[in-house]
């Protein structure tokens, strides 16, 4: 099969290219508005549960006692002091890190070995201490080791924060008297309310008869998942249209393309070409001109500085481009070949 570059080979080429470049961007605006809207709503999931500890002589190492008697796993409870901006996180089991910019983030190891870790935010690092050798930063006068850089690509509330093992920490707040557990995105949703429900019968069987459970579930719904949904919704819509309008346009071209081959055609099927092996030609063709494309538009993403942070976006546009250069030769090919060889060559 010879190749051939035209005005038309490079028109198709741009469109495929368009195609690639807003396909990637629209997953990008849909990566970003979710971790932000994560973010915004604390950097835990939707289907976390938020309860009080109303223990008179409060000790966080009685509430991690409880929990470690658990049956559950894969879930991190997490208490936030809000003016200092400190959070203490205990993770059983697999978690879900935040967005990191370096470093790592706490795994189950990190707790009951006595160490003290710490995540902290970009606007942190002026208080960061380099002590023989090791980033430590000191926070209610315990040092603890710098292990990683939580962050995003733009200012959000994590550049001001501080996360801490718990266990090393057991500090707790005048303002605040909430705690939240949150479960590993690879668990169901509802995995978040069974370890809630654990926790309590742990601490009630654990008290003498009569006395009130301290722990009390709170009725909070996490906010912004409408505002998201909506956002993704009208991101799409724009996408969806652009898609038409491309297909519309290719088409066009495609008519154009085919029209010009006319001849062409007509001569092979002359000498004995069936109409199966025509359309693989074709087809082949325009498979070429989506590679090529997406290989443009792969390139002008990086060019602009658009992160692609999945493998599976790539992936996923190359095969939209093939998918999108058989369907807009169908239409032109169907009327090519209901032309008859003796009208062509009259």
């Amino acid at each position: 099969m010879k190749f051939r570059f035209n005005t038309m080979s490079f028109f198709l080429i741009c469109i495929f290219s368009a195609i690639c470049i807003s396909s990637v961007s629209l997953f990008a605006a849909i990566e970003e508005r979710t971790v932000i809207s994560e973010i915004s709503r604390g950097s835990y999931s939707e289907n976390a549960v938020h309860f009080t500890f109303k223990e008179d002589n409060w000790c966080f190492e009685s509430l991690i006692n409880q929990l470690l008697r658990s049956r559950l796993s894969d879930f991190v409870l997490i208490y936030d002091d809000y003016e200092k901006h400190i959070r203490q996180i205990y993770v059983m089991g697999n978690n879900d890190p935040p967005p990191m910019l370096s470093g790592r983030y706490f795994n189950e190891d990190d707790f009951d070995s006595g160490k003290a870790h710490a995540v902290i935010g970009t606007n942190r690092l002026h208080e960061v201490i380099n002590k023989n050798g090791r980033q430590q930063i000191k926070v209610e006068n315990t040092m603890f080791d710098v292990i990683g850089i939580v962050g995003y690509r733009i200012h959000t509330m994590l550049d001001d924060m501080i996360i801490v093992n718990a266990d090393a920490l057991s500090y707790k707040s005048n303002n605040n008297n909430i705690f939240i557990l949150d479960a590993y995105s690879g668990k169901p949703p509802g995995h978040c309310i069974n370890v809630y429900k654990d926790l309590e019968q742990n601490v009630t069987d654990g008290m003498s008869q009569g006395n009130q459970v301290p722990i009390t579930l709170l009725e909070i719904k996490p906010g912004g998942i409408d505002r998201l949904l909506q956002s993704i919704i009208s991101i799409t819509t724009i996408y969806l249209l652009l898609i038409v309008c491309y297909v519309l346009c290719s088409i066009a071209i495609s008519f154009e393309w085919i029209s010009k081959k006319r001849r062409e055609i007509a001569v092979k099927r002359l000498i004995g070409w069936s109409d199966r092996r025509l359309k693989i030609e074709i087809y082949l063709k325009y498979f070429i001109f989506a590679f090529i494309g997406s290989g443009l538009g792969l390139m002008g993403i990086y060019f602009f500085g658009t992160l692609i942070t999945k493998v599976e976006y790539i992936l996923a546009v190359v095969l939209l481009n093939i998918f999108m250069g058989w369907l807009i030769t169908i239409p032109p090919v169907k009327k090519m070949l209901k032309v008859s060889v003796t009208e062509v060559l009259r």
